[in-house]
């Protein structure tokens, strides 16, 4: 939770007034776990590794899940206003108890 407060907070590509926030809105997407699965989901969607499995898109990866949370817990960012707009292929969510070898 410190990772994504932090990640909301302080990300320079935000045109964000973290004082006019909503914090009612932002606290309450903390505790829905629908949204913090598909934000993780969003997350892990858009992880490009190389060749040595290591990442090599973490922060744009991580731009993109935060784009999804914001849009779903501050009203000025609607998520008909995130550039580029999300597809189907970001937004799933694989059923995480199963593991392929």
């Amino acid at each position: 939770m410190v990772l994504l407060s932090k990640g909301l907070l302080d990300d320079d590509r935000w045109d964000w007034d973290v004082e006019r926030s909503d914090w009612k809105h932002y606290q309450s997407g903390f505790c829905d776990p629908t949204i913090l699965r598909t934000t993780l989901s969003v997350f892990l969607n858009n992880l490009t590794l190389d060749e040595e499995s290591g990442v090599v898109n973490y922060h744009d990866a991580k731009f993109r899940g935060f784009q999804y949370f914001r849009a779903l817990i501050d009203p000025t960012y609607p998520i008909a206003k995130v550039s580029p707009p999300f597809d189907s292929a970001e937004l799933d969510e694989p059923d995480w108890r199963v593991w392929e070898a």
